[in-house]
C-alpha cells in the first residue's frame, strides 16, 4: 500500500508540473484527468485505512470499558511483573498527596510503580518521603533506619508500607 501511494504522488507530481510547464490545451487536460485518478486511488486508500483503525480502536474501548478501574490502571505492569494487587493496596491507603520512599529490590519495576502510583512525589531520601514502600524488600534489609517508620502495615512478606515517624 505504501509503495502504491508513492508511485500515485509521483504521478501527481509530474501531472501538476506537466501542467504548470506545458502550455497545451491538451497537456492540461491529460495532467487534470491523471491528478483526478491520483486523487481518487489515494482516497479509496485513506480510507480503507482508517475503516481497519476505527475498527481496532473500537475494539479496544469495548474490551477496556468490561475492566474495572484499578484492573485498567494496571494492565502496563504485567510488562515489568509488577505485583498490581500490592500497588492497588498502597494506592487505596496513601493519601494522593503524599511525598513516597520506594525501597524497592527492584531495577526495571521501579518506573512503573512511580507511574502507576502517581500523582504522589517520589523521592529517594527516605527523611523526606511522608510514606515508605518496600517492595520485593524486607525492611531491615532496606535502606531505611529501624526506627524512621511506624505502624508498619504487612501486605505479604517482602511488600510492606509504612508512615514515616515524625
Amino acid at each position: 500500500m505504501t509503495l502504491l501511494l508513492q508511485v500515485i504522488g509521483v504521478l501527481l507530481v509530474a501531472a501538476v508540473a506537466r501542467a504548470v510547464v506545458g502550455s497545451d490545451r491538451r497537456l492540461r487536460v491529460e495532467s487534470g484527468a491523471v491528478t483526478a485518478v491520483a486523487v481518487v486511488l489515494v482516497g479509496f486508500g485513506a480510507l480503507d485505512g482508517a475503516w481497519v483503525t476505527t475498527r481496532s480502536l473500537l475494539t479496544e474501548r469495548s474490551a477496556n470499558a468490561r475492566l474495572s478501574p484499578s484492573e485498567y490502571q494496571g494492565r502496563g505492569g504485567t510488562i515489568f511483573s509488577a505485583r498490581e494487587d500490592f500497588l492497588t493496596f498502597v494506592d487505596s491507603r496513601v493519601p494522593r498527596a503524599a511525598t513516597v520512599h520506594l525501597a524497592c529490590a527492584c531495577s526495571d519495576e521501579r518506573d512503573w510503580i512511580s507511574w502507576r502510583l502517581s500523582p504522589r512525589r517520589f523521592t529517594e531520601r527516605p527523611q523526606d518521603a511522608d510514606w515508605l514502600v518496600f517492595y520485593r524488600v524486607q525492611p531491615q534489609d532496606a535502606d531505611v533506619p529501624a526506627g524512621a517508620y511506624e505502624r508498619l502495615v504487612r501486605f505479604e512478606p517482602g511488600f510492606e508500607l509504612a508512615r514515616v515517624r515524625r
